[in-house]
C-alpha cells in the first residue's frame, strides 16, 4: 500500500513538472512573439526616465516589455532576475562626444567647488556628481554666461546655476591662453554621469542671487558661430529654435525671446512659436497687459545722449505715432509719456486714457534731489497725478485724481502749495 501511495505521488510531481515545462514552453515561445504569459498572477510597471519597462508575473518567471530609449526588447527571465540597464541610462544625443574617464574623488571636506582639477556640485550638503577636466589638466569651472555686444553689460559674466539638480554647463578649454584657444561648453547630466550636448557658449534667460537660470528646460547657446535654443528634458537633448542668430535674450517680463539675424530684429513666443514682423532697429525692451504685447524700440543719441522712444505691437504699428517723446515708462496695465511739456496716458492698444496734462518744465530725472516734471501714486483703486509748476521745493502743483477701471477724472487739486 505505501509502495503503491508512493507511487502515485511520484506520477502526480512528475505530471506537475511535466506540465510546469510545458507551460513554460508555451510561454517561451508566446515571448519570442511579444506575447504576455497564459497566466499571469501580476502586473509591475517601472517608469525610467527614457520609458517604462512593464512586468508580468507568472509561475516562477516574469516577462518583461522594455520600452526605453536605453533598450527596446521583450525577455522571459527567472522571477529572481533583475531588469536589464535598471540603473543606466544611454540616451541619444550629440555623436561625437567624450565618454567620461573613470578617476578617484578625493576627499573634499570643505566642500569646495573645485578641488585638485575636479569639480565638485552640491545641493546644499549633498553632493550631486563630480566633474575632471577632459581637454586639460585644470581649465573647466562651471560655465559663465557669455555677455554679446547688444546686452546692456555685455561684460557681465555670471557663473550658470546647477539645473534641477541634475544638469551642469562646464566650461572645458582647449589650449587656454593661447592664440588657438578652443573654448568648450558640455552639458553634463549629474544623474546619467555622461555628457549629452556641447557648444560655443551659454546665455542665461534669467539672473538670481548672481546666478544664470534657463527658461523651465531651454536655454540659449551657440553652435558654429551662431546662437539657437536648446531643450533638455529627462536627459534627452532636443532643438527648439536653430542655429542660425547673432543674438538672443530671454525678457522675463513678458517671456519672449530677441533674436537678431542679419539686419532684423524679432520676438519669439517660443510657447506658440509665434514671431513678430522684423525690425530694422534693435529690440530693447517687451511689455505685456492681458493680451497685449508691446515692442520698445529705444535709441540714444551718442552726442546729445538724448533717447528716443519708440513703441510698436508685434504687427509693427506703432502704438504711439508722435516724435520727440522726452519720456517714457511702462506700467502694470497703461503707459505713460511725456512730449512737449504734455503728460499723456495711454493702453497698450495705444487708446488715450485721459486728457493730455499740462507739464511746467521737463525733468524726469530725481536724481540729487531734482523736482521732477510729475509724480504718480497708484493705489488699488486710483491713480494719483502731481504735476509741479516749478522746478523748486517751495512751489504751487496741480493734483489730479483718476479711477484705475474706468479712468474718468473723480477730483482735482489746482494750485496746492508745497514745501517739500
Amino acid at each position: 500500500m505505501k509502495k503503491k501511495t508512493k507511487r502515485i505521488i511520484e506520477i502526480c510531481l512528475l505530471v506537475l513538472f511535466i506540465g510546469y515545462l510545458v507551460l513554460f514552453l508555451i510561454d517561451y515561445n508566446r515571448s519570442k512573439n511579444s506575447e504576455k504569459p497564459l497566466i499571469v498572477i501580476n502586473v509591475r510597471e517601472k517608469e525610467y526616465d527614457d520609458g517604462t519597462v512593464k512586468e508580468y508575473i507568472s509561475l516562477g518567471w516574469i516577462y518583461r516589455e522594455y520600452r526605453r530609449e536605453t533598450i527596446t526588447d521583450n525577455e522571459i527571465a527567472p522571477f529572481w532576475s533583475k531588469i536589464k540597464y535598471d540603473n543606466e541610462l544611454i540616451r541619444e544625443n550629440e555623436d561625437n562626444l567624450p565618454e567620461l574617464e573613470e578617476y578617484e574623488i578625493p576627499s573634499n571636506p570643505d566642500k569646495l567647488a573645485k578641488f585638485r582639477s575636479i569639480l565638485y556640485f552640491y545641493d546644499e550638503e549633498e553632493l550631486l556628481g563630480t566633474y575632471k577636466c577632459l581637454n586639460s589638466e585644470e581649465d573647466c569651472s562651471i560655465a559663465q554666461n557669455v555677455g554679446l555686444e547688444y546686452d546692456a553689460n555685455p561684460y557681465e559674466n555670471n557663473s550658470m546655476s546647477i539645473i534641477d539638480k541634475r544638469y551642469v554647463f562646464i566650461d572645458d578649454h582647449r589650449s587656454k591662453n593661447t592664440p588657438v584657444e578652443e573654448p568648450i561648453t558640455y552639458l553634463l547630466d549629474l544623474k546619467a554621469n555622461r555628457l549629452i550636448a556641447a557648444y560655443e557658449g551659454i546665455r542665461y534667460t534669467t539672473l538670481e542671487e548672481e546666478l544664470g537660470h534657463i527658461d523651465n528646460s531651454k536655454y540659449i547657446a551657440k553652435k558654429n558661430g551662431l546662437w539657437g535654443i536648446d531643450q533638455v528634458i529627462l536627459g534627452k537633448v532636443t532643438n527648439k529654435i536653430p542655429f542660425e542668430y547673432d543674438y538672443i535674450k530671454y525678457d522675463s517680463n513678458t517671456k519672449l525671446y530677441i533674436l537678431k539675424k542679419g539686419n532684423e530684429w524679432f520676438t519669439l513666443n517660443i510657447e506658440t512659436n509665434e514671431y513678430s514682423v522684423p525690425f530694422t532697429k534693435q529690440i530693447t525692451a517687451t511689455y505685456k497687459y492681458d493680451d497685449n504685447y508691446v515692442i520698445g524700440i529705444n535709441t540714444t543719441d551718442k552726442d546729445t545722449l538724448k533717447t528716443n522712444y519708440e513703441l510698436y505691437n508685434l504687427m509693427g504699428e506703432k502704438i504711439i505715432n508722435k516724435e520727440n517723446i522726452d519720456y517714457l515708462n511702462i506700467f502694470s496695465n497703461y503707459i505713460v509719456y511725456a512730449n512737449n511739456l504734455e503728460l499723456h496716458i495711454i493702453s497698450y492698444a495705444g487708446d488715450e486714457l485721459i486728457a493730455p496734462l499740462k507739464l511746467y518744465f521737463n525733468n524726469y530725472d530725481e536724481r540729487w534731489n531734482n523736482i521732477k516734471s510729475f509724480y504718480i501714486e497708484e493705489n488699488a483703486e486710483e491713480v494719483k497725478i502731481t504735476i509741479p509748476q516749478k522746478n523748486a521745493k517751495e512751489r504751487m502743483q496741480n493734483e489730479y485724481y483718476y479711477s484705475t477701471t474706468s479712468w474718468e477724472k473723480t477730483k482735482e487739486h489746482l494750485n496746492v502749495y508745497e514745501a517739500s
